[in-house]
């Protein structure tokens, strides 16, 4: 099972894929209470787009090196699900030759400065540091959790030098407990937003993986 990229495969920035065909993924509700937020922190305008480039772990040397995979990111619109207005984000992912291998459509919205999945899964938090999240529960063929998927805004002071820019990030960590063991595994997923930009980096990991064995990280952008 992998914590990697619902949040681009289903969802952009997050989600988890799980290697059991018939695991059934619950979602959690957010406690929407009023509070002071960015009116637009996770650039969700139509017509923003976004261009990523994906890195690999040399297992050999422990550095991240680039095969080429571009995904670009677009707004094209909005919809109404469940009575609510989410943005329609359309994904286009190409391979190392720069041929064009699926397009993908996901969904999301800012609720209160929680970044919300179109199923209603909390994919990054703006709130408060140390407050834990569920994204979400995997469960297996018995209806039992096998996973539980949890993340938390941290302090973070490093700061992110890509191909798009120098920016200061706001960082959520995400990582898995199975069942009832209130221990994590160790792996350990990292996002990076910046205010008013979107996306910045999405490091990519396994359940039990240490270090993330891929990083997709921003090449250019356009933003209104």
């Amino acid at each position: 099972m992998k914590l990697s990229s619902l949040f681009f495969c289903l969802s952009l920035i997050f989600l988890v894929s799980c290697s059991t065909d018939d695991a059934q993924q619950e979602t959690n509700t957010v406690d929407e209470e009023p509070q002071e937020v960015n009116s637009n922190f996770y650039a969700l305008t139509v017509g923003n787009t976004w261009t990523y480039e994906n890195f690999y772990l040399d297992f050999n040397t422990g550095e991240y090196n680039s095969r080429g995979r571009q995904d670009i990111i677009t707004i094209t619109g909005t919809t109404i699900l469940n009575d609510n207005e989410f943005f329609v984000f359309e994904s286009e992912i190409y391979n190392e030759l720069g041929e064009l291998q699926r397009e993908e459509i996901f969904y999301q919205r800012d609720s209160l400065g929680y970044l919300i999945d179109g199923v209603g899964n909390i994919l990054f938090s703006t709130n408060i540091v140390g407050e834990l999240y569920t994204k979400f529960n995997l469960r297996d063929e018995n209806n039992e959790v096998a996973f539980v998927v949890e993340g938390t805004l941290i302090i973070n002071n490093r700061v992110l030098d890509l191909e798009a820019g120098l920016f200061y990030p706001v960082v959520n960590e995400y990582y898995a407990t199975q069942g009832n063991n209130e221990n994590p595994d160790s792996g350990r997923e990292y996002v990076y937003y910046a205010d008013g930009i979107g996306l910045l980096q999405y490091d990519i990991s396994t359940v039990t993986s240490f270090p993330h064995y891929r990083e997709m990280r921003l090449k250019s952008y356009t933003v209104n």
